[in-house]
């Protein structure tokens, strides 16, 4: 069954592959008295503990010494500092709880542009209505406990159907962009004449969300033809007096 907290996560990360900056051997920031625990890295959030790594004088230091906080970018050590360490992490945009966020979201822009009844559940064996703060989060069939049915081969294991779902998280995660730059889109000048202008961030970011509908609606077309197990016609219709409108709209007119 379709984890989206798991294989969702994952394939969100895949389209924000190049939305990472990696940072080597940046001195942490924190006191080195000798009793200070907690430091930070210089930027935030984290892409994971499992790419992150910490060094002290040279040498790297096991996880199991310090808890690290993606969100924040605090590493907390077991014990106090009295030489500063470095960190080699990905800093990225999204931290993994805004990214959970999206993909919670992301389900319902999916069920708005294709209502199939489908429900979020935070077990696989039987449906419990899950929380945007489940710890797993699965796609269920609406009717049953089941991975949903789609064409010849279920959701989980579809590569159409993952591609269509992520499109709409996708569309979320430019919206949320766009609302966290909007009320910063703003020209100013300052005393010496040099102006900035930030009009265009929130702009570009309204051009990728209509280009990423286009998407959506491309993604959909294959999901629905995967569903059908050929080709889905779907809400079009052809121009009048074409031929196909004509055989397939006018056959009551055929003699």
């Amino acid at each position: 069954m379709y984890n989206i907290y798991n294989e969702g996560l994952r394939g969100i990360r895949r389209s924000l592959l190049f939305n990472k900056q990696k940072i080597s051997r940046q001195g942490l920031v924190g006191a080195t008295d000798g009793s200070n625990k907690d430091f930070f890295t210089v930027m935030s959030p984290l892409l994971s503990e499992e790419t992150t790594e910490i060094r002290t004088s040279g040498s790297l230091i096991s996880s199991a010494c310090y808890t690290l906080d993606l969100e924040s970018g605090l590493v907390e050590f077991t014990t106090g500092q009295s030489v500063q360490s470095v960190a080699d992490y990905y800093q990225v945009q999204f931290s993994e709880d805004q990214l959970k966020g999206i993909l919670w979201d992301g389900f319902g822009v999916m069920e708005s542009y294709w209502r199939r009844g489908y429900r979020l559940s935070s077990a696989s064996d039987v449906y419990t209505a899950a929380e945007p703060t489940s710890a797993s989060v699965f796609i269920m069939d609406g009717s049953s406990v089941i991975d949903p049915v789609v064409g010849s081969t279920t959701f989980s294991a579809s590569h159409l159907q993952e591609r269509f779902y992520l499109a709409c998280a996708e569309l979320k995660l430019l919206q949320a962009q766009g609302n966290y730059w909007a009320p910063e889109e703003m020209m100013f000048r300052n005393d010496r004449g040099m102006s900035a202008d930030l009009r265009g961030r929130a702009k570009n970011t309204l051009a990728a969300m209509k280009a990423q509908e286009g998407a959506i609606l491309l993604a959909k077309k294959g999901a629905q033809e995967e569903n059908a197990g050929s080709f889905y016609p779907g809400d079009i219709v052809r121009p009048p007096k074409s031929s196909d409108y004509i055989e397939n709209y006018e056959w009551e007119d055929a003699s």
